[in-house]
């Protein structure tokens, strides 16, 4: 019997859910028509990524209607050819079938890959066909229960088409996407019954597109961000930034977003957990590299969006791995091809400076080199309108000597990929600092003041890569190893000098700070102090060491068709460090002449340290529906530890005690036995722990609607069980301790995450996370001995120790309205701390000594909200406005003790943090003026008697400009006051006013740019930092590095390669 079809059309709409190169999006449509002469509706299929409507095509027989498409989101395309396209994409498959048989009803899956034909790479139905599974397919019932079944492989990658039909006879399969030409395959299913079918690869060609323009006359106004869907634009030529500018710049210019000095990234109060370019991880981890090292001319947008992780990418199922991420979007001319860059530049005060860049990129890889040297301290420009304060510059006069590289190479089809860095560095930092610090005391506070200087030097070598490689079986299958291996080796060696004296009054009002760092000094103004101080510690290091660190964890995912993802991560890693360390210390207690000075020469030995990992889970997870997942994951892991520690005491020698003949720090003694004699057992330590880890974790993920809302949920408990083999002594003479301690412990570590966007002219998106992470002490912790190493501070255990907790709660609301582009963001927060482990210690205000003892406390708790506005204040963007205000207050709890008596009474403080920032910029052409202005307070209080509330200020507010002069010329600038109030330190309430100004000279044949910058031309950079907390308060200042200025040239170079 023959089934003889007649057209007619049919539609109907699905609303899905779908994953985006951009991140998740939701609410897509799909219409479907299908053609059956019965005129009967049938099951349509969810289709994601957008709304999207075709007519059906079949050879002569159907006029082929050309509809518009439009998409709300992008489309995941694997190559990189065309993968910046944002397709979107019509399909429309119809089987017609030309004759039957009904003696055959089993099913034979047709399947098959769709390529473009110019580039080779695989067009995308994944990118827009959601996370269901085989049973989401089209049918078209003929005449009876006959069937047959159109569907997408959407978990497949590379993407697939699968049709299931019934019947023996010829098929017609016909395509038409956006922007290709038509076409058509056959395919005949013959009376030799096959499971499956795999048709050859369907090329699509692109269509020819001819258009004559008329003769128009625009003028542009570059909008500076926009939203587009879920996605936030910032258009990078909408911004002026200096010449020779690197992406830092721009990044700071962006209204809603805060650069910190680490290279964080903060918008809207939200952080910024990868750093991307062309929509792939660049120096992953390492923020710094690229904002410092990629030009920003060469950018075209930065684009800040949600993620999916890598397993959700390959299996097209949701799998908790979602990133917010910020995606730097390079110009099409620099996008394929070598670009480079090279600045050289030579300062007054000794400075300089040199760096060079060069990126390659082409279709399937990408080769990034760099290297730089300077002694600046900081990377700032003149005129850059940022959250730069002095407190934020790196400390000390600091030298930088840096290179390395990052590379990613995939196959075409992305049956592999290899990607990674290396990245070397040695540093040179000179130190200097003074403090003065006031702790909270329940019968009257002390106070202490402290010089040091150092000198460190530091060479560390990084790599970290990441490689895949999928094995495929059939097309319905594939395996996917995963590998993401490390290195790390550090070396270093550091001398320093240091002084620290305790004093029961607050001496800097009477006589000066200048005079307290005297104490080091033997002048009779420095001896009338020390009658004040209670103790004075003297302390000069030598130290060196090295460490490495080596890690290999693999993951193995088996992600079949049928809605599942199987997982095997085997993981391993090992670390090394040793280091030594020689110190004298001198204690003495100036105002009690009867107590003898205790002097110190110290050989400090770390041998070898190592610690050993090792681990095995296994994981499954499955839809639930289109859209929803569910999983259940089991790992075992075992961890290792080695830690010797030999304390040596060369002071017992003669001739190393405190005389001016003694031997230079550094040097040890020649006879080979010496550490029989030198050895101190009180504080020398053999350690063996071993570590072992049950983990089981239940999660479930839904991708939202418009209905319900993005949900991920994690539920890991940990069965921890922890043994110790711990003897403390110098095996001879001296056995302080000498057993096994074995502890177990429960961790639950909820993390809830959701999410909901809301509106459509105007975007409401909250957010809500909850999560809880729990800490086993340290099991030295709970052993009952005392170290005594430092005669000042001295540590006993605690066997009663308990876990802790703490409870995160934080809430982001998010509201904007789309076409004024008007930003407001606000950040709730509450945390609190269960069970928190504080060092609790008593004091002896007659020796300075304190004696500390691990303890359980609670009443720990903060409270935070953060709000942040955006705002252009005109239609074409030119002046906009930026503010952000934070307010926190924590209440610490401490336990506290006055006397010999190691039992601690408790104090609770209070402490006020508020902060707030208002920025205006406008550009007026070329031109970009700025105006600024922060603030923060800071106040801690206590309801315990004779405590003295402080309360300290600091504020800063100025102007930035960047002009362009005559002549090819440009001029940046930037002028601010930097204030400081209620400092106990009364030199550190300054005004310091600070200018920094660069003058530069483009030329474009060859692209040359020459400048001579001139940092803090005033000379009033002052660094200095604040620290408080329930404990006290610590007010330091830093050397700084002094005014200077600058000459330097900057060349960049781009080619890209010949047309074909």
């Amino acid at each position: 019997m023959k089934a003889v079809y007649s057209l007619m059309s049919l539609k109907k709409e699905i609303p899905v859910v779908g994953i985006t190169k951009e991140g998740l999006s939701a609410g897509g449509v799909m219409s479907v028509s299908l053609m059956a002469d019965n005129g009967k509706p049938n099951m349509n299929s969810p289709i994601s990524g957008g709304t999207c409507s075709a007519s059906t095509p079949l050879l002569e027989k159907v006029n082929c209607i050309e509809e518009d498409i439009s998409c709300s989101s992008g489309v995941i395309v694997p190559s990189s050819s065309f993968g910046n396209i944002l397709m979107k994409l019509r399909v429309l498959i119809f089987i017609y079938t030309m004759s039957f048989s009904c003696a055959q009803a089993r099913e034979t899956m047709i399947l098959g890959q769709i390529r473009d034909k110019l580039s080779g790479t695989f067009v995308s139905m994944w990118g827009l066909a959601g996370l269901a599974g085989t049973k989401d397919t089209i049918t078209c019932r003929a005449l009876g229960s006959n069937e047959e079944k159109l569907g997408f492989a959407q978990s497949i990658d590379p993407p697939m088409f699968g049709v299931s039909v019934t019947k023996l006879g010829k098929y017609v399969i016909c395509f038409k996407f956006k922007g290709y030409e038509f076409c058509y395959d056959t395919v005949t299913v013959g009376k030799s019954y096959k499971a499956k079918i795999e048709i050859p690869d369907v090329m699509l060609v692109h269509k020819q597109r001819v258009r004559t323009l008329a003769e128009v006359k625009v003028r542009a106004s570059h909008i500076k961000f926009y939203h587009k869907g879920d996605t936030l634009v910032y258009n990078a030529d909408a911004f002026n930034v200096a010449d020779g500018s690197m992406l830092d710049a721009l990044i700071k210019q962006l209204p809603g977003v805060e650069l910190k000095q680490d290279g964080q990234i903060f918008v809207n109060g939200k952080r910024v957990e990868s750093l991307l370019m062309n929509g792939e991880y660049f120096f992953r981890g390492k923020n710094q590299l690229m904002l410092e090292n990629l030009p920003a001319y060469t950018v075209k947008d930065v684009k800040v969006y949600e993620w999916a992780g890598e397993l959700t990418r390959m299996s097209g199922r949701e799998h908790g791995d979602l990133e917010y991420v910020m995606d730097v979007r390079l110009k099409k001319e620099y996008a394929v091809g070598w670009i480079a860059n090279a600045e050289a530049g030579s300062g007054t005060k000794d400075r300089y400076l040199a760096s060079i860049f060069a990126l390659r990129f082409s279709n399937h890889s990408r080769l990034a080199l760099f290297g730089n040297m300077n002694n600046l301290n900081d990377n700032r420009k003149p005129g850059e309108q940022d959250y730069w304060t002095p407190t934020a510059m790196p400390t000390g006069f600091l030298a930088t000597k840096r290179g390395g590289a990052d590379y990613l190479v995939k196959q075409r089809y992305e049956d592999y990929r290899l990607e990674g860095s290396v990245d070397v560095i040695h540093t040179d930092a000179d130190n200097y600092s003074h403090s003065s610090s006031e702790t909270y005391l329940p019968t009257g506070n002390w106070y202490g003041r402290s010089v040091a200087r150092s000198r460190t030097r530091n060479f560390n070598v990084n790599s970290n890569n990441r490689w895949r490689y999928e094995v495929k079986e059939g097309k319905l299958r594939k395996l996917v190893l995963y590998a993401t291996p490390s290195m790390t080796y550090n070396k270093f060696d550091r001398s320093s000098t240091n002084a620290f004296a305790t004093f029961d009054k607050n001496l800097n009002s009477l006589y000066g700070t200048d005079i307290l760092d005297t104490i080091m000094k033997r002048d009779d103004r420095s001896d009338l102090l020390r009658k004040w101080a209670i103790n004075r510690s003297i302390d000069r290091q030598k130290a060196d060491g090295q460490s490495w660190d080596v890690s290999l964890p693999v993951n193995v995912w088996n992600i079949p068709l049928a809605g599942e993802t199987f997982s095997l991560y085997p993981t391993f890693s090992i670390r090394s460090n040793r280091s030594n360390t020689f110190a004298e210390t001198l204690i003495d207690h100036p105002n009690r002449p009867e107590m003898a000075a205790d002097y110190r020469n110290k050989y400090l030995r770390n041998r070898p340290d190592r610690t050993v990992e090792y681990g095995i889970g296994v994981g499954y997870n499955r839809d639930f529906s289109p859209g929803a997942s569910g999983g259940l994951d089991y790992r075992y892991a075992q961890k290792f530890v080695r830690h010797d520690y030999e304390y040596n005491l060369l002071s017992r020698l003669e001739g190393w005690n405190n005389s001016e003949d003694r031997p230079p720090l550094g040097e040890l003694p020649s006879e080979t036995d010496f550490r029989l004699k030198t050895l101190d057992g009180q504080n020398s330590y053999n350690q063996r722990e071993t570590v072992t880890d049950h983990v089981i974790t239940a999660s479930f993920y839904n991708m939202g609607s418009k209905k319900s809302p993005y949900m991920r949920i994690s539920l890991p408990v940990t069965f921890r069980h922890r043994r110790l083999n711990y003897y403390r002594g110098n095996h001879n003479d001296v056995t302080v301790y000498d057993g096994v301690t074995r502890k177990d412990f429960v961790l639950f570590s909820p993390n809830i995450h959701i999410h909901k966007n809301l509106g459509k002219k105007y975007m409401f998106y909250p957010e809500l996370d909850y999560s809880v992470t729990p800490y086993t002490p340290d099991m030295t912790s709970f052993l009952p001995i005392e170290n005594n190493g430092d005669p000042l501070n001295i540590y006993t255990g605690n066997p009663n120790l308990k876990m802790s907790a703490t409870h995160n709660v934080s809430m982001k609301i998010a509201f904007s309205k789309r076409k004024s582009n008007w930003m407001l963001n606000l950040n709730p927060s509450y945390q609190i701390e269960q069970n928190a482990m504080a060092y609790g210690y008593s004091y002896n205000p007659e020796t300075g000594v304190r004696r500390y003892k691990p303890e359980n406390v609670n009443g720990n708790y903060r409270l935070g909200l953060a709000a942040n506005f955006t705002k252009p204040l005109d239609k074409k963007q030119n002046l906009t406005l930026t503010s952000s205000a934070s307010g926190t207050f924590r209440h610490g709890v401490d336990l506290i003790g006055i006397g010999e008596s190691t039992e601690a009474t408790r104090s609770s403080v209070g402490t006020w943090n508020g902060y707030g920032s208002l920025r205006l910029n406008y550009k007026m052409g070329k031109h970009t003026f700025g105006a600024k202005g922060n603030m923060s307070v800071n106040r801690s209080d206590s309801e315990r008697e004779g405590f003295v509330a402080s309360t300290l200020w600091d504020y800063n507010y100025g102007v930035t400009a960047l002009i362009q002069l005559p002549l090819k010329l440009q001029l940046s600038s930037d002028l601010t006051i930097y204030s400081r109030r209620g400092y106990g330190d009364y030199g550190l309430n300054t005004n310091d006013l600070v200018w920094n100004a660069r003058l530069s000279y483009k030329l474009l044949k060859p692209n040359l740019t020459f400048a001579v910058d001139g940092f803090d031309l005033l000379g009033n950079l002052h660094n200095t930092a604040l620290t408080m907390n329930s404990q006290g308060k610590i007010e330091t200042y830093r050397n700084a590095l002094p005014r200077y200025v600058m000459f330097h040239v900057i060349c960049r170079f781009a080619k890209q390669p010949k047309k074909k």
